[in-house]
C-alpha cells in the first residue's frame, strides 16, 4: 500500500476505534447494537473503505474489489461442501469462500456479507490487535445475532452506499411509485436486497 493508503487505513482504524468504543459503552445499557448510531458508523466504514481502495460504484467485479481490498475469491465445490461461505485469515491476507452454484446477485451479496465480518469482527485494516489475534483459517462466527447484523448491514451499505443509492432512486421513482427491480439490476444484488436497503435508509415503506 502506498502512503496516502497507509494514512487513510489509519484513520479507518482510528475512527471505528472511538466508535466502537461507544457502541461497548452502550451495549453495556443494555441499547440496541443496531441503534442509529451503529448505523451509521457502518455506513461511514465501508464509505471509507471503498474511497480508501477506490472502489468503483455499482461493483461490477465484485472478485476484482476483493482483489483491491488485499484477498481474493475462491469457488471450489470440495472447499465449499466442507466450509460452506466463509472467510479465512491466510497470513495478512484472506480468503473468501464462496457456493459456485449461487446467482451473481446472490454471490454478491454474500461476499459483500463476509466482507463485513472482515472489518468488523476480524480487525482486518480497523483493528490491528484484533487482527493479530485472529487464528489463521475459517473465521467462526459467535452465536450473537449482533454479529449477524452488523455483517448483513455491512453489506447493504458496501454495495449500496446511501449517496449513490439514493441518486439512482430518484432515476428510477415516479412520484410513490419506485422501480426497485431496475435498481437492483444497477447494483446487481437481489431485488428484495434493494428494497431492503431503502427501508434502511427511510426512503422505501
Amino acid at each position: 500500500i502506498g502512503s496516502g493508503l497507509v494514512g487513510s487505513e489509519m484513520c479507518i482504524r482510528d475512527r471505528y476505534r472511538r466508535k466502537e468504543n461507544s457502541m461497548k459503552m452502550k451495549e453495556q445499557r443494555g441499547e440496541d447494537m443496531l441503534s442509529q448510531d451503529v448505523k451509521l458508523m457502518i455506513n461511514e466504514l465501508a464509505n471509507d473503505v471503498i474511497k480508501m481502495f477506490q472502489i468503483e460504484i455499482p461493483i461490477k467485479d465484485i472478485d476484482h474489489a476483493v482483489e483491491l481490498l488485499g484477498g481474493r475469491v475462491e469457488e471450489n465445490r470440495d472447499d465449499f461442501c466442507q466450509y460452506g461461505d466463509s472467510i479465512l485469515k491466510h497470513r495478512d491476507s484472506y480468503v473468501i469462500r464462496i457456493s459456485p452454484f449461487c446467482t451473481q446477485e446472490r454471490r454478491n451479496l454474500t461476499i459483500a456479507y463476509e466482507l463485513g465480518h472482515l472489518f468488523l469482527h476480524m480487525g482486518y485494516k480497523t483493528n490491528h490487535n484484533i487482527w493479530e489475534k485472529q487464528k489463521e483459517g475459517k473465521f467462526v462466527e459467535s452465536m450473537d445475532a449482533e454479529q449477524f447484523r452488523r455483517a448483513n448491514f455491512f453489506s447493504y451499505a458496501f454495495l449500496m452506499p446511501e449517496h449513490e443509492y439514493r441518486k439512482i432512486l430518484e432515476k428510477y421513482a415516479d412520484g410513490e411509485k419506485i422501480d426497485t427491480k431496475s435498481i437492483a439490476e444497477y447494483f446487481c444484488v437481489p431485488r428484495a436486497a434493494a428494497v431492503q436497503r431503502g427501508r434502511q435508509l427511510h426512503i422505501i415503506k
